[in-house]
């Protein structure tokens, strides 16, 4: 569960510094249910602006909803790019994906979503606030139901 966002002062993360401590903690879930993981993140990226405690929280819940989603195995991919005066972060995941009609819905204060059987409230409203109080914002597609999901989050830099 997601800890009600600190108001910090805001300093340069690195994201594959963040992802990779995010992906040790979570290692042992992740082989037990089977998940392969493809890390597409170089360390020449420039830094993001960000508060860490945030940003972990809303990464680490992008991971965890992944999970939740792939209760069969997958794979789960984070990639991150450089894009003109900022960067992106995408956790792109091979599990049970997101019906059209509960997009626009995702960022929604208590949305939930059932993955085979498990309950996982996505916490989305609150990822979307810690992003936004940095300036940066989070987008989700999804072609549909058992096609995966991607969660982009975008950085000024």
């Amino acid at each position: 569960q997601l800890v009600p966002h600190r108001t910090s002062d805001l300093n340069p993360i690195r994201m594959e510094e963040l992802v990779e401590n995010i992906l040790k903690t979570m290692a042992k879930e992740i082989a037990e249910r089977g998940i392969q993981v493809d890390k597409k993140i170089t360390e020449s990226l420039p830094p993001v602006l960000a508060d860490e405690f945030g940003l972990y929280q809303v990464v680490k819940q992008l991971v965890t909803n992944a999970m939740l989603a792939m209760s069969k195995g997958g794979r789960l991919t984070l990639e991150a790019s450089a894009k003109e005066g900022g960067l992106n972060l995408a956790v792109t995941d091979t599990g049970e994906g997101i019906a059209a009609k509960d997009l626009e819905h995702v960022f929604e204060p208590f949305f939930k979503v059932s993955y085979m059987g498990e309950k996982s409230e996505l916490e989305m409203a609150a990822c979307l606030g810690i992003i936004q109080s940095f300036g940066g914002a989070i987008t989700v597609t999804s072609p549909g139901p058992t096609q995966g999901a991607t969660f982009t989050i975008s950085f000024p830099v």
